[in-house]
């Protein structure tokens, strides 16, 4: 994160608190228990499904490994992943903050601090790019669901259209030549010269960790994606759950789109400690876009997911605690 949005992370947590303190003013509170009490015990289910899918991001991560008898076994990585993401949520810099921890743990076990760090880079670049790849994708099918691409003929060519974007974003990360790299520098570069070659190493080694893992180990690489890929399908089916525990009956195209835009709109004030205020004021935009108004619902619903973020933060916390002695 730069500095200078540094400096404005505590008027930004303020003024993330107020907005949503105006939304729970207007919230009836006791519509809000009543839904939390009909949950109950099954929101044991979500943390169950949270688990799971961190399970399925730390084989896709362990994929992305070039060392694959590293000794480390896979509840490490997971204890690794679950300290990364606690960190993560707490920390302004979010997810570099997060990713530099698991790679210095890893780096503990005799992994070459290049090689951890790559690891770490190319697991999230391909949580980033499968979830790209969702999006557009499930976009698709829900206009048609819709009847807004309804012939026949616009039916085939929206779906070759689709591939075609799919296969030409896929082609950015894995060139050879870095052409998102260059294509990243290229949009940022009509800004601000100088900050367009300050932001965009990252982006370059994000690009290079792509283009060299897919260069050398296609298998392990789709491996890892679709790992991926099935992570953010779990994250969508603890949204139906959810939302199924308090009463309404979501489709999982719907589930899936709310996630991704989710993502989408907390990577944008990723700068707020915990997204706070941020994530609840998306919970309520998403919900109302796929037909659910009801302020007690949403209420209810931006707490339970604030409860489960807090268990594992909790988890996370404490792994660290045990292992970190051990490190």
């Amino acid at each position: 994160m730069s500095g200078k949005l540094s400096k404005y992370k505590p008027l930004a947590l303020v003024l993330g608190l107020v907005l949503l303190g105006i939304f729970i003013s207007q919230v009836d509170m006791n519509e809000v228990f009543a839904n939390l009490k009909t949950v109950g015990w099954q929101f044991l289910y979500v943390i169950l499904i949270t688990g799971s899918a961190y399970a399925l991001a730390t084989l896709a991560w362990m994929l992305c490994l070039k060392t694959q008898n590293s000794g480390i076994g896979f509840h490490r990585f997971y204890a690794y992943r679950a300290i990364g993401e606690a960190l993560a949520m707490i920390n302004p810099s979010n997810f570099i903050a997060g990713d530099g921890a698991k790679s210095v743990m890893i780096k503990k076990h005799g992994i070459p601090g290049d090689e951890a760090l790559s690891s770490v880079i190319l697991s999230r670049a391909l949580l980033m790019l499968s979830s790209i790849i969702m999006l557009i994708c499930c976009s698709f099918f829900y206009l048609d669901g819709m009847e807004i691409v309804g012939h026949p003929a616009l039916q085939i060519a929206g779906m070759g259209l689709v591939c075609l974007i799919n296969i030409g974003i896929i082609y950015l990360f894995v060139s050879p030549k870095l052409l998102l790299s260059k294509w990243v520098y290229s949009l940022l570069k009509i800004f601000s010269k100088r900050k367009a070659r300050r932001r965009i190493r990252s982006v370059i080694s994000t690009n290079r960790a792509m283009s060299g893992y897919f260069r050398d180990h296609k298998i392990r690489l789709l491996g890892a994606f679709i790992l991926s890929v099935a992570h953010w399908l779990l994250g969508a089916t603890e949204f139906l759950i959810l939302m199924k525990l308090l009463g309404y009956e979501v489709s999982l195209l719907s589930a899936i789109l709310f996630e991704m835009a989710l993502m989408l709109l907390k990577s944008l004030g990723s700068f707020v400690p915990g997204q706070l205020g941020i994530e609840e004021y998306s919970n309520k935009i998403l919900l109302q876009i796929i037909g659910i108004s009801t302020s007690g619902v949403w209420m209810a619903f931006s707490l339970l997911r604030r409860a489960r973020q807090i268990i594992w933060l909790g988890i996370g916390s404490l792994l660290f605690l045990l292992l970190y002695r051990k490190l």
